[in-house]
């Protein structure tokens, strides 16, 4: 093993090896520092995205392990089968109670970084504790903006919780020597709302391009029966949560085409606990197929079979969060069905890659969308490459994160 770089402690309600979401980012982030020889300690929940229970191998109940220069220690939670705003609430403060549990254990190391994962942005109060005990920077990652999210799509209505949400939003920014995000709509929404603010970076999602041509697929069409995809059609694709954020209008949308032109179909993989409520609607199509979410070489298998990807996302959130799962669709070099506004950020990363569906699209004018030649399918996949490249590639984005680490040591 290489020389130990830095000490890092990661407070994370989601990890691995939960499959989508911050989870999975926090989970592959740890595994980068690991590989550069750091050492890492994670705070996290125990696995349960997007299903909404405890996963089947673990139990929900305070536990530790440590793997070479990783310790993992993992706190009880919260679960209800209904997760609205009040329990969401709820769930986060017992997350942050649990910690409290560990905060003897954790403060007699001395760590160089101490990094916050929001959402669970709550927890700030434990880790603001827990920071002035072992004298480390305290980094704040948004992976989307929890509060102006909750507020946009209607979880949050009191006006007096929102007042106090945000007031806390702005305390937990003003107590980290290092604010990042993962979009440039999301830097600019916490520099406008925190006007004090200058410290902070844009450190987007990513995917490993190598990973995923080491899953290539020589034989789709073998791949596809496999899966059990019916061969000779037009697969649409979707994988990942699905919750209020995505909405079920583009899924009506694109199952009314698939039934209209009988060339088409649609697979929705997802074990979402709002899945059923947001897909109710189109459950009862012939086109259609449900599969719960794949590792990641299966996932990067089915990607492969694909032909479009769907991307459905409400415009009301474009500033607050950017859809994770955007990367690995760039990546595949498949157009992207989306009913996003083309002026957001996530439109113009699609811009050249992007079938952009609005409410006044009509069936008919999406059903002819579907139709591209070869000339445009390829220059899909190139601006998709391009994009991919820009953004998302993983050596790119670590080597990012690097500088901004060596600058936040700097200081």
């Amino acid at each position: 093993m290489s020389k130990i770089k830095r000490k890092y402690l990661i407070f994370s309600l989601n990890f691995h090896p939960e499959l989508v979401g911050v989870g999975k980012y926090s989970g592959e982030l740890v595994d980068e520092l690991r590989r550069r020889g750091d050492e890492v300690t994670v705070v996290c929940g125990t696995p349960h995205y997007p299903l909404g229970h405890t996963y089947s191998d673990f139990e929900n109940k305070f536990s530790k392990e440590t793997s070479g220069n990783v310790t993992i220690i993992r706190v009880p939670l919260l679960f209800r089968n209904r997760l609205g705003a009040s329990i969401r609430i709820l769930q986060q403060v017992i997350w942050a109670l649990s910690i409290l549990y560990y905060t003897r254990t954790i403060s007699r190391v001395r760590y160089d970084v101490t990094l916050l994962v929001a959402p669970a942005l709550i927890s700030m109060i434990v880790v603001r504790y827990v920071v002035l005990l072992n004298k480390s920077l305290l980094w704040l990652h948004f992976h989307d903006l929890e509060v102006s999210a909750a507020k946009e799509l209607g979880l949050l209505r009191n006006k007096f919780i929102i007042f106090v949400a945000e007031k806390f939003e702005r305390w937990a920014i003003s107590k980290a020597q290092w604010v990042s995000c993962v979009s440039a709509t999301m830097k600019a929404k916490l520099l406008r709302n925190n006007p004090n603010l200058s410290r902070v970076t844009i450190f987007r999602n990513w995917s490993d391009r190598f990973e995923f041509q080491e899953d290539f697929v020589t034989d789709v069409e073998a791949e596809k029966l496999r899966l059990g995809i019916p061969l000779g059609k037009k697969i649409i694709l979707y994988s990942g949560s699905l919750s209020l954020k995505q909405g079920a209008s583009l899924f009506q949308k694109v199952s009314e085409v698939c039934e209209l032109r009988g060339d088409c179909f649609l697979i929705i993989c997802s074990n979402s606990v709002g899945a059923q409520s947001i897909l109710a609607r189109i459950q009862e199509i012939n086109a259609l197929k449900m599969m719960d979410l794949l590792p990641k070489t299966e996932f990067h298998r089915l990607m492969q079979c694909a032909d479009f990807h769907l991307l459905p996302q409400q415009n009301s959130v474009s500033e607050s969060l950017l859809p994770s799962k955007l990367n690995t669709m760039l990546l595949s070099g498949k157009p992207i069905i989306t009913n996003c506004d083309s002026n957001t950020e996530l439109g113009g990363l699609i811009s050249h890659s992007g079938i952009f569906v609005e409410d006044s699209t009509s069936v008919l004018q999406l059903s002819k969308m579907l139709d591209l030649d070869k000339n445009c399918l390829a220059m899909v996949k190139d601006n998709s490459d391009r994009t991919f490249n820009k953004f998302f590639d993983k050596e790119t984005v670590f080597k990012r994160l690097m500088e901004m680490i060596n600058v936040m040591e700097s200081r």
